[in-house]
């Protein structure tokens, strides 16, 4: 079964956020069942919502990487490019060689353009000349 990471971000409106991100898992989760099968979906702000997201995240932080590691794919939404947490999962799933799928929007833009407004020089970091 392929695993897709499923990123949005959260902190900047968590109400708001949560509702956008419930609305996307819905929406795929329902497509899955109709149109194809072997798909599991993960959604981090699910996983940990448990978590007091006005709080430190270094721990949450922590476990998303290691399931961006897990998964299949990465598919980021929402206003992604400002969210820390994002940033950090795109630049972990580009250093893996993971594939990475754009929704909401980005699609047009090439994923090393993308890396070199978040993190000019990036290609050093896949290199391992410097951590993020």
């Amino acid at each position: 079964m392929k695993l897709i990471y499923v990123a949005h971000p959260l902190r900047n409106d968590v109400q708001v956020n949560m509702k956008r991100i419930e609305d996307i898992m819905q929406q795929l989760t329902a497509y899955d069942h109709q149109v194809r099968d072997g798909i599991n979906y993960f959604s981090p702000l699910h996983a940990y919502s448990f978590i007091d997201p006005s709080g430190p995240q270094e721990w949450v932080m922590d476990r998303c990487l290691d399931m961006v590691e897990r998964c299949d794919e990465l598919w980021l939404y929402g206003c992604w490019h400002k969210s820390v947490g994002c940033r950090h999962e795109f630049l972990h799933a580009m250093r893996l060689g993971k594939t990475i799928k754009f929704k909401d929007g980005d699609a047009q833009e090439s994923i090393e353009k993308i890396a070199d407004q978040l993190l000019p020089g990036w290609w050093k970091v896949l290199r391992g000349e410097y951590a993020i």
